[in-house]
Order: C-alpha cells, then structure tokens, then sequence
C-alpha cells in the first residue's frame, strides 16, 4: 500500500481498501487532531527538517489583501507508518505583518493553527517560524512579516486505509500594519 498526497492537503493512500472519508462535525467524529502553533499534542517534538525547498503555492498578497496562505504535505507519496510534514506558508503585503503564536503581542491577536484529520494521523507541535520583536507603545510586540512558514510532522499509523482522506488546517490571525489593524480573520 502506498499514500498518495493528492492536491493540496488531500491525502490519499493507495491500496485495496475502500475510499474512506470524514462526515462528522466535531472533534470526536472527524479525528481533530488540535495542534496548535503553541504547542498541542504532540507526536513527538516538532520536526527538524529544511522546509524551505518545499513548493508551497501562495498568491501574491495585495494592498486590499494583505496577507496570503497556502499549504501543502510533503512528500507526495509514502506508505503507511511513514511520516511526512505539513508546511503552512503565509505571505504578507509590507509593511503588514501577523502577530506571533509566541510571544508578546500587544493587544494584537496571536496567530493559532489547527489540523483536522483523520484518527490514524497524529501532529507534532508546530515549528515555528522566527518572529521580529518590535517595540511598540504597548510594549515589544513578536511579529511575523515577509514569507514565512510553519511545520507540522504527520506520523501515519501503520494500518492507515487506503483511499483519499482530507486534511484541514485553520489558521486564525490578524494582520496589521503601522496606523491599522484588520479583524482577526480564519
């Protein structure tokens, strides 16, 4: 049996087994796996592994958009009990910037992310990326600007059933720049 990573975050895992799939609408039925940029269950520590050469499609962020996420699990192809990553790459406008998931933040809204998937997938904590610590009349403030990428391991079970599973990440921030804030925003 191989998995196969179809499109962005569906994963799909090739052998005799029926197309299973997620129906349910709360944590006990979907298989939530709630790793948080904060920490979060964890399968072990986060990963340490070179992202950076990992194509993760993002559109340009814009003046009326200033802020752009995509997402990808990487590789393509593995077996059961394998492991592979998920990398959630987020683009900002200058001067915007998103508040850190660690750190002081001011009154500005710490960015938090979330992975649904199946039982069988169990998350690391996030990697995250390097903030800029800015001081600002409320006190220093960690931001994250420019391009920036967060990691999370995926560890397979070995009795992973073939066919394609979604995966889902919800990343909650707020983005802002030097006279405004925009509200926070999934």
């Amino acid at each position: 049996m191989r998995i196969g990573l179809v499109g962005l975050l569906v994963l799909n895992i090739c052998g005799c087994g029926a197309m299973q799939g997620n129906t349910g609408d709360n944590a006990s039925d979907t298989g939530r796996v709630p790793a948080v940029a904060s920490g979060g269950p964890a399968a072990g520590p986060p990963p340490a592994i070179d992202v950076s050469s990992v194509d993760v499609p993002v559109a340009e962020p814009t003046a009326d958009r200033p802020v752009a996420l995509g997402a990808v699990v990487h590789p393509s192809q593995a077996n059961p009990g394998d492991k592979v990553v998920l990398v959630v790459r987020a683009k900002m406008f200058a001067p915007w910037h998103i508040y850190a998931a660690e750190g002081p933040t001011g009154v500005g809204i710490p960015t938090r992310l979330q992975i649904d998937a199946p039982g069988w997938v169990a998350a690391s904590a996030w990697a995250l990326p390097a903030a800029h610590v800015e001081q600002s009349p409320l006190g220093p403030m960690s931001l994250y600007e420019g391009d920036v990428r967060f990691v999370a391991e995926l560890q397979l079970a070995d009795d992973a059933p073939a066919g394609q599973h979604a995966i889902a990440v919800t990343v909650t921030y707020q983005s802002c720049n030097d006279t405004q804030c925009l509200p926070p925003t999934k």
